[in-house]
């Protein structure tokens, strides 16, 4: 029977020999093109404030309470460069929709025809087609900061976005 040092030995050298060599075939990068989400709501500054104090539990009474002296003035306000919200193309199983590409989650979900029709009103849904499989017994749920939540299944589908696709990705779909 062989001892600790042999068999320690004899994995790595069983490691050296399937470790796959990756080739070298240059850069790769995708783009991901952006439209002005025409639908985008520019909001005032102390809204947002307030929003944001109020989305995490703090108190912004003394916001409202100024807000309601009904005060007059003016003030010269720039907008920030850039300020609008951006869509981007994403092609799910064969339907291509506008969706917001939200960086800071993980969840990949989106509006679909699983929803009732009431809730998706006013919004472009996936329908899952005969190539998605549902996954059974998978469900997802997000709550945010500001309270609302999203929830369903999940199923998996092919996925294009700037040009990358990738096959049997998860999609999440509100229910």
């Amino acid at each position: 029977m062989p001892g600790l040092t042999q068999l320690i030995a004899m994995l790595a050298a069983f490691l050296v020999l399937i470790h796959a060599n990756p080739s070298d075939n240059g850069p790769c990068y995708f783009t991901v093109i952006q439209v002005v989400n025409p639908k985008h709501i520019r909001r005032s500054p102390e809204y947002l404030y307030a929003r944001a104090l109020s989305k995490y539990g703090q108190d912004h009474s003394a916001l409202v309470a100024r807000d309601m002296l009904q005060l007059n003035g003016s003030v010269i306000a720039t907008p920030e460069k850039d300020d609008e919200s951006f869509l981007s193309p994403i092609t799910i199983g064969n339907q291509t929709m506008l969706v917001n590409i939200d960086t800071g989650s993980a969840d990949f979900w989106v509006f679909s025809s699983l929803l009732p029709e009431d809730q998706r009103k006013g919004h472009v849904y996936y329908t899952p087609g005969p190539d998605a499989t549902k996954l059974d017994n998978y469900n997802w749920s997000v709550t945010y900061g500001d309270g609302t939540f999203a929830q369903g299944e999940v199923f998996l589908d092919n996925v294009t976005l700037g040009g990358v696709s990738v096959h049997s990705q998860a999609v999440e779909a509100a229910t």
